[in-house]
Protein backbone atom coordinates (compact mmCIF):
# COMPACT_ATOMS: atom_id res chain seq x y z
CA UNK A 1 0.00 0.00 0.00
CA UNK A 2 1.83 3.35 -0.75
CA UNK A 3 1.35 6.31 1.53
CA UNK A 4 0.85 10.06 0.33
CA UNK A 5 2.59 12.01 3.14
CA UNK A 6 0.80 15.21 3.64
CA UNK A 7 2.53 18.71 2.09
CA UNK A 8 0.86 20.46 4.95
CA UNK A 9 2.35 18.94 7.95
CA UNK A 10 6.14 18.02 6.51
CA UNK A 11 5.67 22.15 5.65
CA UNK A 12 5.01 22.37 9.75
CA UNK A 13 7.99 20.49 10.24
CA UNK A 14 10.42 22.34 7.56
CA UNK A 15 8.84 25.65 10.00
CA UNK A 16 9.95 24.07 12.57
CA UNK A 17 13.05 23.44 11.74
CA UNK A 18 13.92 26.87 9.18
CA UNK A 19 12.17 29.55 11.06
CA UNK A 20 10.55 30.18 7.95
CA UNK A 21 6.91 30.84 6.46
CA UNK A 22 6.30 27.31 5.56
CA UNK A 23 3.54 29.13 2.82
CA UNK A 24 6.74 30.32 1.32
CA UNK A 25 8.18 26.94 -0.12
CA UNK A 26 5.61 24.93 -0.26
CA UNK A 27 7.10 23.54 -3.94
CA UNK A 28 9.94 22.22 -1.77
CA UNK A 29 7.89 20.47 0.94
CA UNK A 30 5.46 18.97 -1.73
CA UNK A 31 9.01 17.24 -3.74
CA UNK A 32 10.46 16.67 -0.35
CA UNK A 33 7.41 14.47 0.63
CA UNK A 34 6.51 13.36 -2.80
CA UNK A 35 10.49 12.05 -2.59
CA UNK A 36 10.41 10.31 0.51
CA UNK A 37 7.10 8.44 -0.91
CA UNK A 38 9.15 7.25 -3.58
CA UNK A 39 11.58 5.69 -2.17
CA UNK A 40 9.65 3.36 0.12
CA UNK A 41 9.80 -0.12 -0.73
CA UNK A 42 6.30 -1.01 -2.63
CA UNK A 43 4.11 -3.22 -1.35
CA UNK A 44 3.99 -2.45 2.54
CA UNK A 45 1.75 -0.39 4.57
CA UNK A 46 3.51 2.41 6.19
CA UNK A 47 0.51 4.33 8.37
CA UNK A 48 1.94 2.69 11.30
CA UNK A 49 4.95 4.89 10.19
CA UNK A 50 3.54 7.94 8.73
CA UNK A 51 4.79 10.63 11.86
CA UNK A 52 8.90 9.23 11.10
CA UNK A 53 8.27 9.32 7.23
CA UNK A 54 7.30 13.15 7.73
CA UNK A 55 10.08 13.71 10.07
CA UNK A 56 12.23 13.01 6.92
CA UNK A 57 10.52 14.97 4.11
CA UNK A 58 10.36 17.77 6.35
CA UNK A 59 14.01 17.61 7.23
CA UNK A 60 14.86 16.77 3.24
CA UNK A 61 13.23 19.92 2.35
CA UNK A 62 15.14 21.86 4.94
CA UNK A 63 18.83 20.35 4.06
CA UNK A 64 17.31 21.30 -0.08
CA UNK A 65 16.83 24.83 1.35
CA UNK A 66 19.92 25.19 3.21
CA UNK A 67 21.93 23.97 0.23
CA UNK A 68 19.79 26.59 -2.09
CA UNK A 69 20.83 29.36 0.50
CA UNK A 70 24.48 27.93 0.32
CA UNK A 71 25.33 29.77 -2.61
CA UNK A 72 24.96 33.02 -0.55
CA UNK A 73 27.80 31.72 1.15
CA UNK A 74 27.59 33.59 4.98
CA UNK A 75 23.98 35.10 5.46
CA UNK A 76 24.22 38.39 7.37
CA UNK A 77 21.62 40.93 7.68
CA UNK A 78 21.39 44.68 9.24
CA UNK A 79 18.73 46.30 10.95
CA UNK A 80 19.99 49.74 11.37
CA UNK A 81 22.82 49.39 14.35
CA UNK A 82 22.60 45.69 14.33
CA UNK A 83 23.61 43.29 12.43
CA UNK A 84 23.77 39.64 12.35
CA UNK A 85 25.99 36.89 10.57
CA UNK A 86 25.46 33.07 10.11
CA UNK A 87 27.72 30.64 8.48
CA UNK A 88 25.38 28.93 6.28
CA UNK A 89 27.92 26.11 5.64
CA UNK A 90 27.46 24.51 9.36
CA UNK A 91 23.66 25.13 9.05
CA UNK A 92 23.91 23.29 6.06
CA UNK A 93 26.07 20.80 7.83
CA UNK A 94 23.65 20.60 10.53
CA UNK A 95 20.69 19.87 8.33
CA UNK A 96 22.91 17.54 6.52
CA UNK A 97 23.00 15.07 10.23
CA UNK A 98 19.35 15.78 10.75
CA UNK A 99 18.62 14.09 7.54
CA UNK A 100 20.87 11.64 7.63
CA UNK A 101 19.83 10.39 10.94
CA UNK A 102 15.83 10.94 9.82
CA UNK A 103 16.49 8.65 7.06
CA UNK A 104 18.34 6.17 9.41
CA UNK A 105 15.13 5.75 11.70
CA UNK A 106 13.16 4.81 8.97
CA UNK A 107 15.95 2.71 6.55
CA UNK A 108 14.01 -0.05 7.31
CA UNK A 109 11.06 1.41 4.78
CA UNK A 110 13.74 1.83 2.17
CA UNK A 111 15.25 -0.59 -0.21
CA UNK A 112 19.55 -1.16 -0.01
CA UNK A 113 20.95 1.31 -1.96
CA UNK A 114 24.43 0.26 -1.75
CA UNK A 115 26.27 -3.12 -2.44
CA UNK A 116 28.56 -5.63 -0.38
CA UNK A 117 30.98 -8.45 -1.15
CA UNK A 118 30.82 -11.00 0.92
CA UNK A 119 32.70 -14.82 1.06
CA UNK A 120 31.12 -18.04 1.25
Amino acid sequence: MNITLSVERTAQIFEALSGEPAADHESLCATAARTISSLLKKGRDYRFREEELLHAAGCLAYYRYTLARQSEGTASYKAGDVSVTGDIKATTAAARALLDDALAYIADCLPQRGFCFKTV
